[in-house]
């Protein structure tokens, strides 16, 4: 992938080698993703074996071999003195805690907050007790930052620095989801098994060594050991001549990535991130030919149980991944064993010389999900244009082909894979020795070998502009509808409850044994159909008056009601004290006389008031039938109130809020 226009570029230290007075630099212009953990050693020497150093007889690449080709002379011609050095390493006494002034509370690029620097010697506890010392930081990536580390035995000895620790905060959650991946996905006889199954003798699938939580100057952190592992292969491409691989490096990575992949999927995971720098060579010259997917962070389960999880677009998981390689499944927030597969093709492109017409700063995910919807329906024109017209392997079309038929619930054939890529091996006459070679960058490269960046809007067609229309629509009817999933689903749980009644447990057994009793006393009653389950409905809480207010505004107007009420008594006493006084009668008069009962022949005096009864201040009892129009005008009267009672606490917020100002500025 070309640098592309108007960007900066990571400051990264060049080599410098003094040779007979003249001084030389290796220029590194290819550009580094910033999510990627960036090594601070410059571990690419390891690379280079001294018979392929001997081969080479340009003049440029023998001021780069000659420092490298002595090193690896001294070391052979001296095992011994390196052998001291390591046992009095061991005799030494634990590293004590050093200073650091390294800045806090840092976030990566994406936004996640970023571990405090932790000081070199510190002691960290796993879950079963064994001690690890911190070494030297040697990355910093997207979530969290990377130390080399040593083992300390309980004798107070310590390792060679034979580990590396990942630290994260215990907030962010990849480093969570990667150990649970180990402890699941990992297990040594699962591996061993498939080793021997497919007849691998390297699978690049890393082990859990340890993990646990740490907690430092009130902050917790949690943390995961594994073993170390030599530089990623995006160091590698940066320094490699003409920054892409050889067809044999490009062919090799892709076998042992799927052979990665394949077991990855047998376990129920799929991986979503795969991309240069998460893939290590081993260390040495014997290693650096095996190659180690690792950063398990974004993986997640493709499966529940034995059944594939539905397709859907979810934009809560959209765009997840590393955006210029994420696949279309990734980007409508899906998991799939094809999207891995997808993405594989997207990082071969750029192993073999290509650059894909997109980029993180240059687009929006959005515009990068829609490029790549359109790449698919026009493969050539896509190859052409990340290829800048030149001729490209045949093999990249044949897979692209292959990852466009498959389907979202499709276990891809990774036999086929395989195979088109060994063919490709055969045709470019590679030597089939199941190693890696490496040719790093000469002295004479320069930036001006670096080509502008492509836009995606070359995939657009004339208008240059992205569809409007929904890009999917196609890849949607190839999957599996919504309905047609539930009624699988649910054929697979019938069968699955089916196959459990062969081998019940006791606890199966005694409910089966109530099913069975109630079905007996139903015979027996002469009632053979069972009784339609009826659910008791309950309330939260009992309103009196079914009303659309709420408890909080019920009990408002019933305050409101309560206050116009003692309103009204304390009126009426006054009146009554005032314009019309109760009279108390020393003789005890009659309720007859007092209420005197209407016959019903005769005139009904209604609700009007006797004379006594307004001496005596005897209210009649109304006898009216309540009307529509009554409920109408106490619904009314209680959304007066209701207002009322609103407008009232909004002045009072309101003149406070006015006086606020003013006693600030006077205070």
């Amino acid at each position: 992938m070309m640098a592309p226009q108007n960007r900066k570029r990571m400051a990264m230290k060049p080599r410098t080698v003094v040779d007979g007075g003249e001084v030389a630099s290796v220029v590194k212009t290819r550009k580094r993703i910033r999510s990627d953990y960036h090594q601070v050693e410059d571990d690419i020497e390891f690379l280079v074996s001294p018979k392929k150093q001997k081969m080479d007889n340009c003049g440029d690449c023998e001021i780069i071999l000659k420092p490298l080709q002595e090193r690896a002379r001294v070391e052979a011609q001296a095992p011994t003195v390196k052998a001291l050095q390591q046992t009095q390493n061991k005799a030494k006494a634990p590293v004590k805690v050093s200073e650091d002034n390294r800045e806090v509370n840092r976030r990566s690029p994406n936004g996640f907050l970023l571990p405090d620097p932790l000081p070199r010697g510190e002691i960290l506890t796993d879950t079963i007790k064994q001690k690890w010392v911190l070494g030297k930081p040697i990355g910093v990536g997207g979530f969290g930052e990377l130390y080399l580390a040593s083992y300390q035995s309980q004798d107070g000895k310590t390792s060679p620095e034979k580990f590396v620790i990942k630290v994260e905060p215990h907030s962010n959650g990849p480093l969570f989801v990667e150990v649970h991946f180990y402890l699941r996905a990992t297990k040594t006889e699962e591996m061993e098994k498939f080793k021997e199954k497919n007849g691998l003798k390297h699978l690049g699938i890393p082990k859990l060594v340890a993990n646990g939580s740490h907690v430092k100057n009130d902050q917790v952190y949690r943390f995961l050991v594994m073993e170390r592992f030599g530089t990623d292969l995006q160091r590698i491409i940066d320094n490699s001549e003409g920054n892409r691989f050889t067809t044999k490096t490009a062919c090799y990575t892709t076998l042992q990535v799927l052979d990665s992949l394949e077991y990855i999927h047998s376990q129920g995971y799929v991986h979503k991130d795969i991309k240069g720098s998460n893939l290590l060579v081993g260390l040495g010259l014997d290693g650096q030919h095996l190659v180690h997917l690792v950063d398990y962070g974004l993986c997640s389960k493709y499966r529940i149980g034995d059944f594939h999880k539905q397709y859907r677009h979810d934009v809560r998981w959209a765009h997840e991944g590393t955006m210029e390689y994420t696949s279309r499944d990734a980007h409508i927030g899906c998991a799939s064993r094809r999207g891995d597969i997808e993405v594989l093709l997207y990082n071969l492109i750029e192993w073999f010389g290509g650059s894909l017409p997109w980029d993180r700063e240059l687009s929006s995910p959005n515009l990068t999900k829609t490029a790549k919807f359109l790449a698919f329906r026009q493969m050539n024109k896509f190859l052409k244009i990340c290829f800048r017209g030149e001729k490209y392997p045949s093999f990249l079309t044949k897979f692209m082909k292959y990852v466009s038929t498959l389907k979202f619930e499709d276990e891809p054939d990774y036999n086929f894979l395989r195979k088109i890529v060994k063919e490709e091996m055969v045709k470019s006459r590679c030597v089939l020795d199941n190693k890696l070679e490496f040719k790093l960058a000469k002295l004479s490269d320069s930036k001006s070998t670096n080509k502008e960046n492509i836009e995606p809007s070359v995939l657009f067609g004339p208008s240059k502009k992205p569809p409007v229309d929904r890009v999917s629509a196609v890849f949607d009817s190839a999957c599996v509808s919504e309905a047609s999933y539930e009624a699988a689903r649910d054929r697979v749980q019938e069968e699955r409850a089916r196959k459990s009644l062969d081998n019940p447990t006791q606890a199966m057994l005694d409910i089966m044994e109530k099913i069975n009793a109630k079905k007996r006393e139903r015979v027996e009653s002469g009632n053979s159909q069972p009784k339609p389950m009826k659910r008791k409905r309950t309330k939260s809480f009992v309103m009196e008056d079914p009303t659309e207010n709420t408890p909080a505004m019920l009990q408002v107007i019933r305050m409101k009601k309560v206050k116009d009420a003692e309103d009204s008594a304390d009126e009426c006493e006054v009146e009554s004290a005032v314009k019309k006084p109760k009279i108390n009668f020393s003789v005890l008069i009659p309720n007859d006389i007092v209420n005197p009962s209407t016959d019903k022949k005769k005139k009904s005096p209604g609700v009007r008031k006797t004379e006594l009864q307004k001496l005596l201040g005897v209210e009649p009892k109304e006898q009216r039938r309540r009307t529509r129009s009554d409920a109408l005008v106490d619904n009314r009267k209680v959304r007066s109130n209701l207002r009322s009672a609103i407008n009232f606490g909004l002045g009072m917020f309101r003149s406070v809020s006015q006086s606020l100002p003013k006693f600030l500025k006077y205070e």
